[in-house]
């Protein structure tokens, strides 16, 4: 919705997501609007998405948001992210990173599974190599959130949301 509001009505956002109930509640915020392209499909089948389902081909900004180091192909993703970026276009891709405080919380009380740990170092080990080898200008931020949860119970709440979440250890 920001995006959109940054382009103005002469400019255009196309937006992939895996889950048709996120694209529909994008549609629906967004009033449905004319300069929104919205689809569900899954990130691997980007090239195909650009290249037949979009009206634009070439970007401005390409984007991700806590979603690339899911996939098993996140190199090749990359490549077509950077391989349809304008000229002077941007690449930016936001993942967590450590320290990671519920991770660390929930490492004291057992194993974290490998692609959790694998998802923490996406940035550093994935990204930020890729960046450098690929673009000239490589700014790297990093952000800490910082959360107050009000109770125990929606501690555990929000553990239970989690990828990492084992019932033997709540």
């Amino acid at each position: 919705i920001p995006l959109l509001a940054r382009v103005g009505a002469t400019g255009s956002v196309c937006s992939l997501d895996i889950s048709e109930e996120s694209v529909a509640a994008l549609r629906q915020a967004a009033g449905n609007a004319s300069n929104l392209s919205a689809v569900a499909a899954d990130m691997g089948d980007l090239e195909n998405v650009i290249e037949n389902v979009f009206p634009c081909k070439q970007y401005d900004l390409a984007q991700s948001s806590y979603a690339l180091y899911y996939s098993p192909n996140r190199l090749q993703v990359l490549d077509v992210m950077r391989g349809h970026l304008k000229a002077e276009g941007r690449l930016a891709v936001f993942t967590p990173n450590r320290p990671h405080g519920m991770v660390e919380v929930a490492r004291r009380l057992g194993p974290i599974p490998a692609e959790i740990d694998d998802s923490i170092g996406f940035g550093p080990s994935v990204l930020e190599p890729y960046f450098r080898a690929n673009f000239w200008n490589v700014v790297v931020h990093f952000f800490h959130n910082v959360i107050s949860v009000p109770s125990v119970e929606d501690a555990i709440t929000f553990y239970r949301s989690t990828t990492y979440y084992r019932e033997d250890l709540e």
